[in-house]
């Protein structure tokens, strides 16, 4: 993670029976806000989302998952001291690979996740915030919406040489 640095971050939706797993609003050094969050972080350097999404849900609660692609793409903000100003979060439905919830000791901080209607989520502040607009609008639908595969993105591609440009103007601009 880089300060005042704009990052990729991951989010698994975890979804069973009409509720998403959430891990419980935590006091946070340097961060006045306490909310609700999904399992979810940074991308490491040369991490796929899938990779990173795996790795966040066993390092945050044990879970081994099972990404089954994107469900929408939400802008961050922050104007707390000590944060990220703007990241970009890749928010993916997940599937449990089996029942095993273990909350990791190396994060005594979180508290074990929830089970949490989906229609109750709109009511909580949450991570990713715009994690409330889409339960409301899976409540108001009845179902989830599609979601969009995650494709690999190959060394040579256009769109992973936009992204290294991308990384090297914001680590320049930073420096200055």
């Amino acid at each position: 993670m880089r300060i005042g640095f704009t990052y990729l971050r991951v989010a698994a939706l975890i979804i069973c029976d009409g509720a998403i797993l959430l891990t419980p609003p935590w006091e946070t050094v340097g961060s006045t806000q306490k909310l609700w969050n999904t399992p979810g972080g940074a991308v490491e350097p040369g991490e796929s989302i899938e990779a990173a999404l795996k790795r966040e849900a066993f390092e945050e609660i044990g879970a081994v998952i099972e990404p089954q692609g994107v469900a929408f793409l939400t802008q961050n903000v922050s104007t707390e001291p000590g944060q990220n100003p703007l990241s970009l979060e890749v928010c993916c439905y997940a599937r449990l690979v089996n029942d095993t919830i273990d909350l990791r000791p190396e994060h005594p901080y979180i508290l074990p996740p929830m089970w949490v209607p989906i229609e109750q989520v709109p009511a909580l502040p949450t991570l990713p915030f715009s994690l409330k607009g889409w339960a409301k609008t899976v409540s108001e639908m009845g179902s989830l919406p599609d979601a969009i595969p995650i494709a690999p993105v190959h060394a040579g591609s256009t769109l992973a040489k936009e992204y290294a440009l991308f990384n090297s103007f914001w680590m320049r601009n930073e420096r200055s």
